[in-house]
């Protein structure tokens, strides 16, 4: 039998296996006005809280904590985390609450919390199922009362089961659980949904099904719920090392099916439901070292491989959002570092959120009502939980836009891979442009009325701001991954701020730059279709001291 990542880790004695309305015309006129005498340069932002930037932090740093991390966020807008604390070997809580993490022991009763997995019911209650290690059992705990529940034994009070488990809510916040039952390698079910609703204040009560029993089965189970209430299970078949899933969207649990069998694959399954009521299912080939996404129904299962380079896709983590946009967080062995990649442009582009040392185990993905993407992970460097938030999409007003050009130049290099990673494409932008202030010209690049791109395909440039003319309001993901620093030139510049500019309004920023350098900021302002102006006069700063924010473009005049 394959020993797992995590048992691999246990025996050599140390953490899990990472192998394991304006025109351009109008624009270029308002360039001609603008002495060029001299140019400067000002760091415009700090890495917090950018529009596709990745913000990593470090949440819990006392002792070896943040193995088998689970994410996610409540409607408030509150981070939560559960996780195992290896030194003392308890399940813990982290919240994210007004910009500070407080953390709490939720089980300290022997060695507790592996395997944590957490869901937030609709009245913001939270609700936890683990790994008891010292009794092999699952258990399952919840604050629904206002404060933690004394834990309940789910299964294993004879035997070892509860490995590998995960958990989900129904829309009636009951839940579901798989799990691995180690003592008989099976795939097992369990759920206190089948029970009448209880008394206030007491828990359902529990029941347990045996979904599959064939050979060593139930490694790295993932679970979900369709729209329907129906239950979706991905897994890791250890005897045939192939992943599998197994369904009971009939009613009743059917023979489970060979998703993928091309060698040893199905390891660090995830498994998610799309609006569409398609299965999505990341997961990693360990023969090939590559990420793969399976999608499809039974009988029609899409496989593809989303990365290759390097041994990478350990420790897979996917959530779908409101769009269906499929996102994945996982490991890049290779290298030590977390990597992320989506596909809300309709392609697969691929991100690095950490690589401050040997980062990315025990990855734990989702995403919020904002479509900003929230992602747990360990340390192996230090030792430590962390925890990482990129402010997820952009959005396209209908008419003229002025943002910050994407950063990421190995995803968006040029003008024509922009246009065409904007969802709808030319149903959704006809041009976009930008300004050569060598030359004093503007640079277009459109779409052609056959869908064909032309103009100019210049390059995509990170600190620059683009005009990006929308036929429709059309939300987009910037992958960004640096906040440059503004390189202000004599006349006018077209500055981008991916990141959360340091001066927070225009006057601020008008101040560091000092009366001897600038002039003025402009920004369009797309609720009333008028540009704000921020400037000096006698010294003095004057006109509209708007914010300045990340994901927008200024024009920034200097003398």
């Amino acid at each position: 039998m394959k020993i797992s990542h995590k048992e691999q880790e246990m025996i050599r004695g140390r953490s899990k296996d990472m192998t394991s309305k304006i025109s351009s015309y109008t624009i270029i006129i308002l360039c001609a006005f603008i002495r060029l005498i001299s140019g400067i340069w000002l760091s415009p932002a700090y890495a917090g809280s950018g529009t596709g930037v990745w913000v990593p932090a470090t949440v819990d740093d006392i002792g070896v904590v943040g193995w088998d991390s689970s994410v996610a966020v409540d409607t408030a807008g509150r981070v939560h985390i559960s996780y195992y604390d290896a030194t003392n070997g308890d399940l813990k809580h982290a919240v994210k609450d007004a910009g500070t993490w407080v953390i709490e022991t939720v089980d300290s009763a022997g060695d507790v919390g592996w395997y944590s997995s957490l869901a937030i019911d609709s009245a913001g209650k939270l609700h936890i199922g683990y790994y008891d290690v010292t009794n092999g059992d699952l258990k399952y705990t919840t604050n629904v009362s206002g404060s933690w529940a004394t834990p309940v034994i789910v299964d294993g009070a004879v035997g070892n089961r509860g490995k590998h488990l995960s958990l989900v809510l129904d829309s009636s916040d009951r839940a579901h659980i798989s799990y691995y039952d180690l003592e008989n390698g099976e795939l097992k079910y369990a759920t206190n949904s089948l029970s009448p609703p209880p008394p206030p204040g007491s828990t359902p009560a529990w029941s347990t099904q045996l979904v599959d029993s064939a050979g060593d089965v139930g490694w790295d189970t993932s679970i979900a719920i369709d729209s329907g209430g129906k239950v979706h299970i991905s897994y890791y078949d250890a005897d045939n090392m192939d992943l599998k899933y197994a369904t009971n969207a009939s009613g009743s649990w059917v023979p489970p099916v060979t998703v993928d069998s091309a060698g040893d694959v199905g390891w660090d399954t995830s498994v998610a439901v799309d609006p569409f009521g398609k299965v999505h299912i990341s997961y990693y080939d360990y023969d090939n070292g590559n990420l793969k996404h399976a999608s499809g129904t039974p009988g029609a299962w899409v496989i593809e491989t989303i990365d290759s380079i390097g041994d990478v896709g350990v420790n897979t983590s996917l959530y779908i959002d409101s769009s269906g946009s499929v996102r994945i967080g996982y490991y890049d062995y290779s290298n030590g570092t977390l990597k992320y990649t989506g596909n809300i442009s309709g392609t697969w582009m691929i991100e690095t959120v950490d690589g401050s040392g040997d980062v990315g185990g025990f990855i734990s993905i989702t995403g919020d009502s904002g479509g900003d993407v929230h992602i747990s992970y360990y340390d192996q460097t230090h030792g430590d939980l962390r925890y990482a938030v990129k402010k997820g999409v952009e959005t396209l007003k209908k008419g003229f836009n002025f943002i910050s050009a994407p950063t990421s130049s190995s995803h968006i290099p040029d003008a024509h891979t922009f246009l065409a990673s904007i969802p709808g494409k030319e149903k959704s932008v006809s041009r976009v442009i930008r300004y050569d202030q060598s030359t004093g010209q503007a640079q277009e690049a459109f779409f052609n009325p056959n869908g064909s791109m032309g103009g100019t395909n210049f390059t995509i440039t990170a600190g620059e701001g683009l005009i990006v003319y929308a036929l429709k309001d059309t939300e987009f993901e910037l992958p960004n991954d640096t906040c440059p620093q503004f390189d202000l030139k004599a006349g006018t510049n077209w500055a981008g701020t991916p990141c959360k500019p340091t001066h927070a309004t225009a006057f601020s920023m008008l101040g560091a730059i000092g009366s001897d350098n600038a002039i003025s900021i402009q920004q369009f302002n797309p609720e009333t279709g008028r540009f704000e102006t921020a400037g000096y006069r006698n010294g003095g700063i004057v006109g509209v001291d708007f914010p300045m924010q990340n994901g927008k473009g200024y024009f920034i005049h200097m003398k």
